[in-house]
């Protein structure tokens, strides 16, 4: 038995016990992760990992957070899906199987580096991984605050700046991570202009 190698992909051949004489191709290939850049802070979130294990039987999935192991699926073992209480990490494991892991009530401890690894089973564990990072946000728990100085008001309440006249403003925003990026617009047109 012997393994040829194309790039990240692997083929695994293996004398067939048939009655004729013949190659059997096992083939763990197409490892692809979905993993979202960016979530909201208490956020459920379902990671996904797919995988073509052609001929072959799965031993096992493991996902991990920047190295630890935080849920394993074993379909050979009862029950098959196993949690590790790590960095806070929640799992519904009502909800994640050999290709997907649900996390409940995400925190900024769970902001990092989010990897798959499977395994093919027995004779050669063929072993392939991928990984993506994933950031949890803290928003801010309420629209920005803006007030506006050295401006006169018109009889209908309005604020009025006429041409060439100058004013100060302020916009403040209430904490978050990572920091809010405001942009200013005033009528429609970003400032200052050209930036």
């Amino acid at each position: 038995m012997y393994c040829l190698s194309s790039g990240t992909q692997r083929i695994f051949f293996l004398p067939r016990k048939e009655h004729k004489i013949g190659w059997e191709v096992l083939c763990l290939k197409d490892l692809k992760i979905s993993v979202p850049e960016a979530v909201a802070d208490g956020d459920t979130v379902t990671l996904s990992c797919q995988y073509d294990l052609e001929n072959d039987a799965l031993y096992l999935v493991r996902w991990y957070l920047d190295s630890e192991e935080f849920y394993r699926y074993v379909p050979k073992e009862e029950p098959p899906a196993r949690v590790f209480e790590i960095a806070g990490v929640s799992v519904d494991i009502k909800k994640s199987d050999a290709n997907n892991v649900t996390i409940r009530s995400l925190t900024r401890n769970q902001t990092g580096t989010y990897q798959c690894e499977v395994s093919a089973d027995a004779p050669l564990f063929h072993t392939e991984h991928q990984s993506a990072k994933m950031m949890v946000a803290t928003l801010p728990d309420s629209q920005p605050a803006v007030s506006v100085f050295g401006v006169t008001t018109d009889p209908t309440g309005r604020r009025v700046v006429q041409q060439g006249e100058r004013f100060k403003a302020s916009c403040i925003s209430g904490p978050s991570y990572p920091p809010v990026n405001l942009t200013w617009r005033i009528n429609g047109v970003k400032y200052p202009v050209g930036k």
